[in-house]
């Protein structure tokens, strides 16, 4: 045993600590896939999701518990000791109001947070193939919207024969505490995704979410409850706090202004008719059929 050594790792894990510098993220594999808007103004293709065609922008719900990432069991109808947990945290009789406030910032540690994600291929970098854009619900809603308006932008923005590219701008936050603006516009015309063989294979080869993100054990998330509950702050024992006639004010458990989470339908495989579909389009592209 080389004491030396021992110590020396020691001494260079303090002195990080000590200077608050942290510790290296190490890359995975789902960072060679994603993007995001960084420019002003990129072009992207919306791809559609080969995986499920049904659902071109799937969504995910995750737990953010113990600086730690969790794909949530309740995706896929599995039992969910934090979403349990979320559900039954709050106490069925009424509060003084910042006892109530302090107990709810409590429990939204617990919700599950969906995230959305997209299939594109960013044009000029088509030769990077398939990328993985994961927004929030902001973004979610502004895509949808162009997905709905099948009068002005047609049946389905995503098909490889007849889409649409999708114009993203992009504005920098402009303080501390703002979050950047990002807007969707489709483009004028319908075009193919591309005629290109390689691009068109890269395509079809795009990975299943399933390959990045896993789903969390039950066993691994009781103990990320339990852990949560043992760093929490003693609170005042709710049994027992009286609320007093006069009290200015005062707020009941129910119902609960935080909506709670609906599960997304995961679905695992599309339509026989719909696979067929695609198949027949990239089919078309790889032969150089007219369009």
């Amino acid at each position: 045993m080389d004491l030396k050594k021992i110590q020396d790792k020691l001494n260079e894990i303090n002195q990080r600590k000590n200077s608050g510098e942290k510790k290296e993220r190490v890359p995975t594999e789902y960072d060679n896939y994603k993007w995001k808007p960084t420019e002003p103004k990129t072009n992207i293709r919306i791809l559609p999701n080969l995986h499920c065609l049904e659902v071109p922008i799937p969504q995910l719900g995750f737990y953010y518990i113990n600086k730690r990432t969790y794909l949530a069991p309740l995706n896929f109808g599995n039992p969910d000791p934090v979403f349990d947990a979320y559900e039954n945290f709050m106490p069925k009789t009424k509060l003084p109001l910042d006892e109530w406030k302090a107990l709810k910032n409590q429990q939204r540690a617990l919700q599950v947070q969906p995230r959305y994600f997209a299939y594109v291929l960013v044009r000029g970098k088509e030769n990077e193939g398939v990328k993985i854009w994961e927004f929030s619900k902001t973004i979610f809603t502004k895509l949808n919207d162009v997905l709905l308006d099948t009068e002005n932008y047609g049946d389905d923005i995503t098909d490889l024969k007849t889409g649409r590219d999708i114009i993203v701008t992009f504005k920098p936050a402009e303080k501390d505490g703002e979050f950047p603006k990002v807007d969707v516009m489709p483009s004028g015309r319908e075009t193919p995704v591309s005629t290109d063989p390689e691009i068109l294979a890269k395509i079809k080869a795009m990975p299943s979410l399933d390959r990045f993100f896993k789903e969390a054990s039950y066993d691994e998330l009781k103990t990320a409850v339990d852990q949560h509950f043992a760093s929490l702050q003693p609170t005042s024992n709710v049994e027992s706090v009286p609320v007093k006639n006069d009290a200015p004010k005062t707020a009941d458990a129910e119902p609960d202004p935080f909506a709670s989470y609906t599960a997304p339908t995961v679905t695992t495989k599309s339509n026989p008719d719909a696979v067929a579909a695609v198949d027949a389009e990239f089919a078309a592209l790889l032969d150089g059929l007219k369009l």
